[in-house]
């Protein structure tokens, strides 16, 4: 049987790096073209990785159900790269496949042979192998992004759902947040929440962009009318960070004074909400929920029902656009990810949407916060989204180009490719499913 292996390094700043390796991992495993492979996971996080995301991963690389070897990576230097019954079987893969990027490729590279097809899926807008990589003779390198010969989105499908199911599933899942949500809103129940209450997701990394996010509903009253707002704010925690941070960041909000915001709180799981900001002159509450844990069902409800999200990660860009939300997007690396910004700016002009939303989105998608200059139409971008979102999904979608790039420069793994490959060109199954289509 065909034997690949697949390796992932997870950075420090999060788990995006192993998000994008589940994704891939998931469309492989589910295509029938790869049902004879033995896909062997190896995978590394940063030692500064939280014990949360430790845990995580391994949980989720349990639940894949393939072979794996899991350590932090001073653990992959000094103890699994010296696994005997490992090295075999890197000595006989068939290929290997780097997601993301090649970080711990360098402890394991010795083992391969030099003829063995390597494949490198860097995430957005990054496909700078290292030396350990280019000098196989069969590297080829690919990136996700919208950029120059990447490969596209990983847009998945998903349904919108009304706020009544979205709050079913948050308050099933996670009971404790739903609880928080109607007492710090001082609601009784799910339907006077949204009659009085915008809920809007946000992850950031950094507090500074985060703001900019905030500030975008201070300049842009159409996003929220007359109801409060409630940010569910993911990446950095507030109640992390140092009290002279604190205080710098509680100082941003002096700002929204001259604005209809009345007041900004900072909400967190175990402490009393805390004011950072009033106006007198104002009428509406932002209300900041900072560390509150969210199990995938919720997350997903919480985009399944917005129609806006600030989003700074390449996944988190990638979940709103499989949501067809509206995504606020500053990126944690702002000025590397800037061809796939751009390339979101380009496609919008090339829907058939109206031009007053096309104005809007050539304004909107640009590498530099405009702030108050901006001048866009919100709610025509809304509208207009779910087309952006379409066209994206049929024509720049990576899961489409996945099978392409595992079976280049490796022998089709089926006995007889050429019968199924026509049986799976014949299947109807939907474009942007997680199976990949075969074109």
């Amino acid at each position: 049987m065909p034997n690949y292996i697949v390796f992932n390094t997870v950075n420090f700043d999060g788990i995006g790096d192993f998000i994008h390796f589940k994704d891939i991992m998931l469309a492989l495993l589910a295509n029938p073209v790869f049902k004879e492979v033995v896909f062997t996971a190896i995978v590394a996080v940063d030692s500064r990785c939280t014990a949360a995301h430790y845990q995580r991963i391994r949980e989720e690389l349990e639940s894949l159900g393939v072979p794996f070897h899991y350590g932090n990576i001073r653990e992959h230097r000094d103890t699994l790269s010296k696994d005997i019954d490992l090295q075999k079987k890197l000595q006989t893969a068939d290929q290997a496949i780097i997601i993301s990027f090649d970080g711990i490729f360098r402890f394991y590279k010795s083992y391969f042979k030099t003829n063995t097809p390597i494949k490198l899926i860097g995430e957005h807008e990054c496909n700078l192998a290292g030396p350990e990589v280019t000098h196989f003779p069969l590297c080829k390198e690919h990136s996700l992004g919208l950029g120059e010969k990447r490969i596209g989105l990983k847009v998945k499908n998903h349904a919108r759902l009304a706020p009544s199911e979205a709050w079913r599933v948050i308050e099933a899942t996670d009971p404790h947040v739903s609880s928080a949500l109607l007492k710090h809103a001082n609601e009784d129940g799910f339907e006077a929440f949204f009659e009085h209450n915008v809920l809007v997701p946000a992850y950031f990394n950094n507090p500074n962009d985060f703001f900019m996010f905030v500030s975008v509903f201070k300049k842009n009253e159409s996003l929220s009318g007359e109801k409060n707002i409630i940010f569910v704010q993911s990446g950095f925690k507030y109640e992390n960070m140092t009290s002279e941070e604190q205080q710098r960041y509680n100082a941003l909000y002096l700002s929204l004074y001259g604005s209809n915001i009345a007041q900004v709180d900072i909400v967190t799981p175990d402490s009393d909400p805390m004011i950072i900001a009033k106006n007198s002159k104002g009428s509406k509450t932002i209300r900041i929920c900072s560390g509150f844990y969210l199990s995938h069902l919720s997350y997903d409800a919480l985009y399944q029902l917005a129609q806006v999200a600030g989003v700074s990660g390449d996944n988190s860009l990638e979940h709103a656009v499989s949501m067809d939300v509206l995504p606020f997007y500053h990126s944690t690396n702002q000025v590397s990810k800037r061809a796939t910004i751009y390339g979101l700016r380009e496609i919008t002009q090339l829907v058939d949407i109206p031009l007053s939303a096309k104005k809007s989105f050539q304004v909107f998608f640009t590498d530099a916060f405009l702030g108050d200059v901006w001048d866009v139409d919100f709610p025509e971008m809304i509208k207009a989204w779910p087309l952006v979102t379409a066209y994206l999904r049929r024509y720049h979608n990576a899961y489409d180009n996945l099978q392409g790039i595992v079976l280049e420069n490796v022998p089709p793994p089926l006995t007889n490719t050429k019968q199924r490959l026509s049986e799976l060109k014949n299947d109807d199954s939907p474009s942007g499913s997680i199976s990949c289509n075969i074109s």
